[in-house]
């Protein structure tokens, strides 16, 4: 089972198919032939692949150079309005040489509904994930317990968060899948219960609600308006604007308070015979319980695997497995992801994956819980992105956390955003300021101990930042 010509045609009313040769002029082809998978599909024609399928959203000026682009990568199908189709069609022959062409009268919304019907036919389980924070961590644990087996599985995640982008990756769904997995972002008001009703997920669930996003609740909680009574959602019990709404349907809670079905118990910090950083914890699932070891010292990480846990019990994946994916988890760069710094100095922990208010704290106290009381703690902040008019008050909430993580002793604040943080921050912290982040490079430099350093490197991934990483590791 694979999206083809055929359906897109049949189901949208107007639209018609054309076949071009290998000297780029028209052939009779009757439609009912046309089941040749379009896959892969992009929207961007500078991400077009050989053989597979631009579906156009750009403007009439833009067109020609588009399709061009695309054709430039050898792309086998193109899907676009009437007329850019007669744009194309007024083009030399060449540029058509063995191209199909489906003419759609309006292709974003012909997107969202042949989205919608080809869910409709799918029969393996759609899973949403979505919150504020560890939504990444939760689907990567997730794929970890399903590589156990070697299952295929389709996962949508990190830059596929708009509804443009989930609706082009449920046509992406195949009979050779086992299941799929979406990550949906915080998006604008109204895009969720869009979002649920092109995918319909059989299991969703909300990891978290920081508190810059508390006012998104309702938005996040969207993501189970197309359950029936009888389908589970999943929720971390841990935030009480999540629990104490009334849902329509059956509601698991996850997290690490005893009142919660699925939870950790003794979670404790510890270092390997290599030096690596790792967390010993419980894990309770129901009337399961087994002992996990997670790479890593971050409070996100041990949220990820009972958020997963919870998932998985719910797709009825034996608990050994679970427990066996997830002992095998490796964070992925910039996700909590420890490194030894050069000349055995020490190591690093990168936090650059998806950079909010709170996972900045997470991190600053998984410094603060970690290394030995002779440590040398360096903590790099980045400026935080995306807060609007509150920008001024979300970095100074983040300085004020300091006076609970005080091991940490030197504070490296790079782009003006971070100044406030200096303000609030605790007298006993030495606090240095970069306008860039290579000029943060040289004073961690500068501040590092001949030995046993803990550096944390906080701020959104760019060229600039993993530079800087490379420069220590």
């Amino acid at each position: 089972m694979h999206i083809n010509a055929l359906f897109v045609c049949s189901l949208i009313p107007g639209s018609y198919y054309i076949r071009f040769d290998e000297l780029g002029l028209a052939v009779d082809m009757p439609l009912y032939l046309a089941t040749s998978s379009l896959l892969p599909i992009v929207s961007q024609p500078e991400n077009s692949v050989a053989g597979g399928t631009w579906w156009s959203q750009v403007t009439d000026a833009d067109i020609i150079d588009a399709f061009k682009q695309a054709r430039t990568k050898n792309v086998g199908t193109v899907i676009v309005t009437e007329l850019h189709a007669q744009q194309i069609m007024a083009l030399p022959p060449d540029s058509r040489k063995n191209l199909e062409l489906i003419v759609l009268f309006d292709t974003k919304q012909a997107l969202y509904d042949v989205a919608r019907a080809w869910r409709s036919q799918c029969i393996v389980p759609i899973i949403a994930v979505t919150g504020s924070i560890g939504k990444t961590t939760t689907i990567d644990m997730l794929a970890a317990i399903f590589n156990v087996d070697r299952l295929p599985v389709l996962m949508a995640t990190a830059h596929t968060h708009s509804v443009h982008d989930i609706a082009l990756n449920i046509l992406h769904i195949t009979s050779k899948q086992i299941a799929a997995i979406f990550e949906i972002g915080i998006l604008e008001p109204g895009d969720m219960y869009l979002c649920a009703d092109i995918m319909r997920p059989t299991i969703a669930i909300i990891t978290a609600v920081c508190q810059v996003h508390v006012n998104n609740t309702r938005e996040l909680q969207q993501v189970f308006s197309c359950f029936s009574p009888s389908q589970v959602g999943i929720v971390c019990g841990d935030y009480p604007v999540l629990v104490s709404h009334f849902y329509e349907h059956p509601v698991v809670r996850f997290g690490l308070k005893n009142k919660n079905t699925i939870t950790a118990r003794k979670v404790t910090l510890f270092r390997d015979e290599t030096g690596i950083n790792k967390t010993k914890l419980v894990l309770r699932v129901y009337d399961y319980e087994r002992e996990i070891i997670l790479p890593g010292h971050h409070k996100a990480l041990v949220y990820g695997a009972l958020a997963a846990s919870a998932l998985a019990y719910f797709l009825y994946v034996p608990f050994e497995v679970v427990v066996k994916g997830i002992s095998a988890y490796i964070p992925v760069s910039g996700g909590f992801h420890h490194y030894f710094l050069r000349n055995g100095r020490g190591f690093l922990m990168e936090d650059t994956h998806s950079i909010s208010p709170d996972s900045v704290k997470a991190s600053l106290h998984a410094v603060h819980a970690i290394g030995s009381p002779q440590s040398r703690k360096i903590a790099v902040i980045g400026a935080i992105p995306d807060l609007g008019e509150r920008t001024l008050f979300w970095h100074r909430h983040v300085g004020r956390e300091l006076i609970k993580t005080r091991s940490i002793s030197d504070i490296v604040l790079v782009g003006d955003d971070t100044r406030s943080i200096r303000s609030v921050a605790p007298a006993t912290m030495n606090v240095w300021f970069a306008a860039e982040w290579d000029e943060a490079q040289g004073q961690v430099q500068n501040l590092m101990a001949p030995a046993d350093n803990v550096v944390l490197v906080s701020g959104v991934a760019d060229h600039a930042i993993t530079k800087l990483v490379a420069q220590l590791v």
